[in-house]
């Protein structure tokens, strides 16, 4: 292709030269005559000997001139064209499926942009390959466990060689139920992923601290059985948020943190109004978190204990939709911690006062 286009742009070049050089040897030569032929002292011999001899070093001086143009003119569009060549063989590679180095350019021009394009666009997609393949496989690895104890239970049912009781069946249950789970999860992944740098089209204005207040009515009795004490301190403010989405937040957070609780003290749920943002966290002591967890806690299907979290039912995707919808607002999920006391915080602007 641009082989092609480089020949097409040589042989317009090399007529345009052409026409230009013929056009202007023809000017200077009818010139040159009409100039000798006005000069009285020159016979009709000399002046038909001139213009033969003109005519003839005109000719040359033209080839030349057209030869000398088409070949810079080649050899100059060839090194400019170089980094489209790159390109075309790069994007062949790219169709076949397979992923290219990334183009060397040293040019700021269009087509040294044009190529940094290219480049930021192998390097996206390298990466999204990258990470569909490891979510392919922790969807693998998350649903093998389940699907095998579900599957060598109802073997062993058929075949008699263990007898149902009302505790095996809820067992069997717990493990469908957590498929469920998780494949609804992965809905919700998706569903925030398609909504993309778009507004949500249910915003409304929300009253955080009611929120917030049954986020933590969902828990109630599950913080009765396990004896934690929730302290909610938030201020007075309404937010032009996505209700279901910050909703699903908090719950998330608080079900970690109730999921995950060890050690004494009570939960705090505490909301600040700042100039322009409103505050939100979640904090209370729980197990330990490495730093080098803290770094990785965000990706999806990533889990600290996964025996724990298999016990409490977690599929590692609870942090990654919660970080999915505040990052759809606008903002940050941060966790700070000490290694046992963690704090979840995310801030949301607040409206814009008419």
């Amino acid at each position: 292709m641009a082989t092609q286009l480089l020949w097409r742009l040589t042989i317009t070049n090399i007529i345009i030269i052409s026409l230009f050089i013929l056009l202007s040897g023809v000017a200077v030569y009818q010139s040159a005559c009409f100039l000798v032929d006005r000069i009285t002292d020159v016979g009709t011999a000399r002046q038909l000997s001139f213009n033969s001899t003109l005519f003839q070093y005109l000719w040359i001086f033209s080839f030349i001139a057209i030869v000398a143009g088409s070949l810079i003119h080649y050899f100059m569009m060839k090194r400019m064209m170089q980094p489209i060549t790159e390109l075309t063989q790069s994007m062949k590679r790219l169709k076949d499926g397979t992923y290219p180095a990334v183009l060397e350019t040293n040019s700021k021009d269009e087509i040294g942009q044009l190529v940094e394009h290219y480049n930021e666009l192998i390097i996206l997609l390298r990466e999204n390959e990258q990470n569909r393949n490891k979510m392919l496989t922790d969807m693998a690895h998350e649903l093998r466990t389940p699907l095998s104890n579900i599957n060598g239970y109802l073997e062993g049912l058929s075949k008699g060689v263990i007898e149902g009781s009302p505790e095996l069946y809820q067992s069997l249950h717990l493990e469908a139920k957590r498929i469920t789970n998780m494949m609804q999860q992965l809905h919700q992944v998706k569903e925030w992923d398609s909504l993309g740098e778009q507004s949500f089209p249910k915003r409304e204005m929300v009253d955080i601290k009611e929120l917030a207040a049954n986020c933590v009515n969902l828990f109630e009795w599950e913080l009765s059985n396990q004896q934690i004490d929730v302290v909610c301190q938030l201020d007075e403010s309404r937010l032009f948020i996505h209700r279901e989405g910050i909703q699903q937040v908090l719950t998330n957070l608080l079900q970690n943190a109730i999921h995950y609780y060890q050690g004494k003290g009570a939960i705090h749920i505490t909301g600040e109004r700042l100039e322009t943002e409103y505050k939100l966290s979640v904090s209370g002591p729980g197990s330990f978190i490495s730093e080098e967890n803290q770094a990785a806690i965000f990706e999806r299907f990533y889990r600290i204990e996964v025996s724990r979290s298999r016990e409490t039912g977690g599929s590692g995707l609870g942090l990654a939709i919660s970080k999915e919808i505040i990052e759809q607002h606008n903002g940050t999920l941060q966790l700070r911690t000490d290694g046992y006391h963690h704090t979840f915080h995310f801030k949301l602007p607040l409206p814009k006062r008419m």
